[in-house]
């Protein structure tokens, strides 16, 4: 009975190590094709993909550890955590950035001017997040059917 325990551990730290290496990558691809097109692809993919490994390693992992330690690895907190960890990073990392500029335009859109972020600033910050939140969300849950539900790995 012992082996049989030490295998089914053996399998479940492979099962969450394969997690926490394909997880990222799928919002990652998707991402990078959506926001550069299949033209620039591969110059930004390495960039993205070191990204999310550090992301992965800063965020998602101590993410993890408390879920687990409170006991709440279902599918819904994995998905809703993910998402708004990777929302509210994303905002403040937006809006700081537009704060750094005195005036900002794309197209015939203003988002900052006169060095205060306009709504429209707001907006696409919120937007660009909420993209952003989706993707980690589903790296969430594509960790979650890998790590946890074990559908990827059945006997």
């Amino acid at each position: 009975m012992v082996v049989a325990r030490g295998m089914a551990m053996n399998r479940s730290i492979a099962r969450h190590v394969i997690a926490f290496v394909f997880a990222p990558l799928i919002p990652v691809l998707i991402y990078v094709w959506i926001s550069f097109g299949t033209e620039a692809f591969f110059p930004f993919i390495y960039i993205a993909v070191a990204v999310a490994y550090g992301l992965t390693v800063v965020i998602a992992v101590p993410a993890y550890l408390v879920l687990l330690a409170k006991g709440k690895l279902g599918l819904l907190p994995v998905i809703v955590v993910s998402g708004t960890v990777f929302f509210v990073i994303f905002l403040a990392i937006n809006l700081i950035s537009y704060a750094s500029y005195e005036a900002l335009q794309i197209g015939s859109t203003a988002l900052v001017v006169d060095s205060e972020i306009t709504l429209n600033g707001y907006l696409k910050a919120g937007f660009n997040s909420a993209v952003v939140a989706l993707l980690a969300s589903i790296g969430g849950m594509l960790f979650w059917f890998i790590a946890i539900k074990d559908w990827f790995f059945t006997d």
